[in-house]
């Protein structure tokens, strides 16, 4: 996602810090190959300015294996650089991407240095891991940029890895009966949306195409169970906001490989 670029000015700090937690929230009685540690970076126009420009991110980093936790962090890095990057161009690290997003805004301000409609910008992104086992890695990325406008553009993104390789992993890749899957979804849906069984599924304020359900294009594993995440937009107007529906392991095993 390409960034509307709009502006304030002062001097430029960038600061990095390694929180040292461990994100592995499934121990066995073998080794993990994989461990993260969430890393902290930031760049902001004059520290505690509260209306000044800033970004931030929080990201889980894969330890470990070289290669695996490589190909990891290289997928999460990429879905950061197409929230907080520039169109056509490549950055190597956070560091640099998040100077760029401080050097856009420097542009547009200097572009447009009387524009009232101009205001601090903001990006902040914060990683998690939603469930690690031997077999899989899912991390959640969430998303918040604000770079002038009616409202800030928000996003959730699940990132599903194979923990033996690195390699990224489709729904395909874990759901067996997507079908079956859908079937059970949507009766969540309408139970906890209030949409009666025998009404479009689009009868209140959702906007499903062609008036039929589907699943969204994120879902997490947690805890508590399988997660639908639908971003704004994705099946509602933006007022709305995302919605998320949660299904209970017990109702969809069959449904999982």
């Amino acid at each position: 996602m390409a960034l509307l670029l709009m502006l304030s000015a002062c001097n430029n700090s960038s600061t990095i810090s390694n929180t040292g937690d461990s994100l592995a929230d499934e121990k066995t009685s073998e080794p993990v190959a994989l461990t993260f540690i969430n890393k902290e970076f930031k760049n902001e126009i004059t520290p505690g300015c509260d209306s000044c420009p800033i970004v931030t991110a929080i990201i889980p980093v894969a330890e470990g294996d070289t290669a695996i936790a490589e190909k990891i962090n290289d997928s999460v890095f990429a879905v950061v650089q197409s929230t907080l990057g520039e169109d056509g161009k490549q950055f190597n690290n956070y560091d640099s991407l998040l100077a760029n997003f401080m050097n856009m805004y420097k542009k547009m301000k200097a572009e447009f240095p009387n524009s009232a409609s101009i205001g601090g910008w903001e990006g902040n992104v914060k990683g998690s891991m939603t469930k690690q086992t031997d077999s899989f890695v899912n991390i959640k990325i969430e998303t918040f940029v604000f770079t002038g406008g009616a409202h800030p553009n928000t996003n959730t993104v699940s990132l599903l890895f194979d923990a033996a390789t690195g390699n990224k992993l489709t729904l395909n890749d874990v759901i067996k009966d997507i079908p079956g899957l859908t079937t059970i979804a949507e009766k969540k849906f309408r139970e906890q949306l209030k949409i009666p069984t025998n009404a479009p599924v689009n009868s209140t304020v959702y906007t499903f195409n062609d008036n039929r359900f589907v699943l969204p294009e994120n879902i997490f594993f947690t805890d508590n169970g399988l997660v639908l995440h639908y971003n704004a937009y994705e099946i509602a107007p933006y007022y709305v906001g995302a919605t998320i529906v949660t299904l209970p392991y017990a109702d969809v095993q069959q449904y999982l490989r």
